[in-house]
């Protein structure tokens, strides 16, 4: 069974939900009593919308119009076994306890979450949402395969799109010793899968790692619009594409660095990416 791309009720709904929770304000009076009392937000909130199947064009739309964030993960492959794993869940899997829809998922989601706090000494509870076989099912084909993954960092690219990388392993102390910046190329550039890897390193190197990721699907709508003139689509490629500051642990210190990028090859990669949807 393969997952639909995410539809544009879904960035509607996301639209919403950050609509109500901005609204939430705090009187403030700059000029002491006798100054004019003014509202100000309490908090500036953003969304985002995680996939693995890619947005419909409606979604991407709507959502670069109202400033939504889409992150997917259609060709990341540390994140395949996951995604498998959850598709292959059926009903047999669900215990029953009865509830609606809202509730079951509730349910499954402190499952994995508990999973994935106690690893392999997890016991599964009475007040479970998955039966004996869908909760060993889980254990071992969703949350096996995220506990694999140790390095998961979030980026921004160009300061403008976010991005969430993945790695096997954390990113080295190694490679960024002394610097907070690192020059990166693409690994696989023929393939569908892929990675940044550091300029100059190889596999081994105690400086070496390998981040996946998927490219921003607006990013693609936006490179798609430029392609006919190739002046502009220098321009566009040289304003989004030059670097990605990126955040995580490295070492036993939260660190933000930064991967400078070559343009050739994620031109390339763009390119391709435009090729295959056409």
């Amino acid at each position: 069974m393969d997952a639909a791309a995410v539809g544009i009720e879904v960035a509607r709904n996301a639209v919403g939900v950050l609509k109500d929770i901005s609204e939430n304000y705090f009187t403030y009076t700059p000029f002491g009593p006798a100054g004019v009392a003014v509202q100000v937000p309490r908090f500036n909130y953003h969304a985002a919308i995680f996939s693995t199947s890619g947005y419909t064009s409606g979604a991407q739309r709507f959502a670069i119009a109202h400033q939504i964030f889409l992150i997917q993960y259609e060709r990341v492959p540390l994140l395949e076994p996951v995604v498998n794993g959850l598709l292959a869940l059926q009903d047999e899997h669900v215990g029953g306890m009865g509830g609606n829809e809202v509730e079951i998922s509730s349910r499954l989601r402190s499952d994995v979450r508990r999973m994935l706090k106690d690893g392999e000494n997890v016991v599964q509870r009475a007040d479970s949402a998955l039966s004996p076989r869908g909760f060993e099912h889980v254990r071992e084909n969703v949350v096996g395969p995220l506990l694999r993954i140790e390095g998961s960092y979030f980026g921004m690219l160009q300061g403008r799109w976010p991005m969430h990388l993945l790695s096997r392993r954390p990113l080295p102390e190694a490679a960024f010793l002394g610097r907070d910046e690192v020059p990166c190329r693409v690994y696989g550039r023929e393939s569908d899968r892929w990675s940044f890897a550091p300029v100059g390193v190889h596999e081994g190197d105690p400086s070496w790692f390998r981040l996946e990721f998927d490219i921003p699907a607006e990013v693609v709508g936006f490179v798609r619009e430029a392609r006919s003139d190739p002046f502009a689509l220098a321009a566009v490629k040289q304003e989004n594409f030059s670097y990605l500051d990126l955040a995580g642990r490295i070492g036993e210190i939260q660190r933000q660095v930064r991967l400078r990028l070559d343009e050739d090859w994620l031109g390339a990669y763009l390119e391709r990416i435009l090729g295959r949807q056409s």
